[in-house]
């Protein structure tokens, strides 16, 4: 094998690992989301279980756009004023939060 070919692989992996981690940062914000959303909308704690796996599954299936939507719809049914903007927001900061998490060097050792 060649140099470049090594060096293909290795840039394929890197990516590939990142793809992983992006993956897993957004199912992560995904779930901090949706428990937020049920215990502000009031929801009892033996439904935000269901409730956290669907809006992870609206997440991967649909993206975010569908994921506002449903946190929209559960808060505004419950009388809570929340904007989009607030929501999306709310969205970025902690998928940041969770990039940087996973990205950590202790978290990476961890999993090793």
């Amino acid at each position: 094998m060649t140099t470049f070919d090594e060096r293909e692989r290795a840039f394929e992996n890197k990516f590939v690992r990142e793809q992983d981690l992006v993956f897993s940062a957004r199912a992560i914000r995904n779930r901090r989301i949706a428990n937020w959303a049920a215990e502000q909308a009031g929801l009892p704690p033996q439904e935000w279980f269901p409730y956290e796996a669907e809006i992870v599954r609206c997440g991967v299936a649909d993206g975010d756009d569908a994921v506002v939507q449903r946190l929209r719809s559960v808060l505004d049914a419950a009388g809570i004023a929340v904007s989009e903007h607030q929501l999306r927001r709310r969205m970025a900061d902690w998928l940041d939060e969770d990039t940087r998490g996973l990205y950590s060097p202790t978290k990476q050792q961890n999993a090793l």
